[in-house]
């Protein structure tokens, strides 16, 4: 069940740089438009949930690379902290938003377990996961900086997808092989030094998301472009233990008042 699977914002890569040199491109642009649709559809999938207008909103974006999410979120919300640990894509962030005059908007650089910040209405975690060691200390900065009545939104690519796509092409099952043999795998094609990305299972990040007493709900694609992602968003329709194959995941949820309120919409898996 392919879907969202270019992820909408840079990858960690030097292409960060052939972005801001060429912002101005009718490809650019085109780019542009499509993640300010994939903003509005992300943060539609959060209104039903909130507490308050999204005018209201406080909006944390974790590991928010060039502003591709934060600015476009920008418009739609009160205010925006943007966080990411690469000083170059801070940098480019904030002169994006210069020039958007997106007043409304800070982006601040350093790693997000070092936060001082309180609490935000939304706090947003797109495609950030896979890309840390410690995927528990990140879902804990979720937990620790989202309002009593806050709404999260998680998205993160599917350990068990047999097609991995950080490096340009897709590298069949590289992502189930032991981390020795996956830096191999990397090295033989000439890719890199090590195989650094960390996507992980649905029911391991289920667990991650229970421990830090978060509710879960999964959420399909709102717009499925491919055949492939219609018949994703069909099949997880029928039964939710096709979420277990699917491509990414795409998880929406608050703070738990009970354990009994950490699983939502029928998505209760066993642990097989």
């Amino acid at each position: 069940m392919k879907y969202h699977s270019q992820n909408l914002k840079s990858d960690r890569t030097d292409r960060g740089n052939a972005v801001g040199a060429t912002w101005g491109s009718e490809r650019i642009e085109r780019r542009r438009l499509i993640r300010s649709q994939y903003v509005e559809d992300l943060l539609s999938l959060l209104y039903p949930e909130l507490q308050k207008p999204l005018g209201e909103c406080r909006l944390l974006d974790l590991g928010s690379g060039l502003g591709t999410i934060s600015i476009p979120a920008a418009r739609i919300v009160h205010s925006v902290l943007g966080i990411d640990i690469e000083p170059a894509y801070v940098q480019r962030a904030r002169d994006w938003a210069e020039r958007e005059h997106a007043s409304n908007v800070t982006f601040r650089e350093g790693s997000a377990t070092e936060l001082q910040e309180g609490r935000f209405d939304i706090v947003l975690c797109d495609y950030v996961l896979e890309h840390v060691e410690n995927p528990n200390a990140l879902v804990s900065v979720i937990a620790r900086h989202l309002e009593p009545d806050g709404v999260y939104y998680l998205s993160t690519n599917n350990k068990w997808w047999p097609l991995e796509g950080h490096y340009g092409l897709p590298l069949p099952l590289v992502s189930w092989l032991p981390r020795p043999w996956a830096n191999r795998y990397v090295r033989l094609l000439n890719l890199g030094t090590k195989y650094d990305v960390y996507a992980i299972s649905w029911n391991r990040l289920r667990s991650l998301l229970d421990q830090n007493g978060l509710t879960w709900s999964l959420k399909p694609p709102i717009r499925p472009y491919t055949v492939a992602q219609k018949v994703g968003k069909r099949l997880v329709g029928l039964s939710p233990e096709f979420w277990n194959i699917a491509n990414v995941f795409q998880v929406v949820g608050r703070r738990a008042g009970n354990v009994s309120e950490r699983t939502r919409d029928g998505a209760v898996l066993d642990d097989r």
